[in-house]
């Protein structure tokens, strides 16, 4: 389970990841075809395996705008139940 990204409260780092991601992907994002070699060095130059490369793309057509790159935050938020109160533990 993963959250969105929250946008407000990102780091400095999470930033500069989005920026650099964002310079890489928007030519992606705006071809209608990507050889497998324009593919290959952007997933080399950022680190990512081919499938997420695809899923940033994704997002970025969706919203074209540097924080639909923000990586999301994994688990729920620190100090939320996951039953009600009614439930309770017993």
């Amino acid at each position: 389970m993963t959250k969105k990204p929250d946008k407000m409260a990102a780091t400095e780092a999470a930033w500069t990841k989005a920026i650099a991601r964002e310079a890489l992907i928007r030519p992606l994002a705006s071809a209608t075809r990507i050889s497998a070699g324009r593919l290959a060095g952007v997933c080399r130059d950022l680190g990512l395996k081919r499938t997420r490369l695809y899923e940033l793309i994704a997002l970025y057509r969706a919203a074209p705008v540097a924080s639909s790159l923000l990586d999301a935050i994994p688990g729920q938020e620190k100090g939320s139940r996951r039953l009600s109160a009614e439930v309770g533990l017993g």
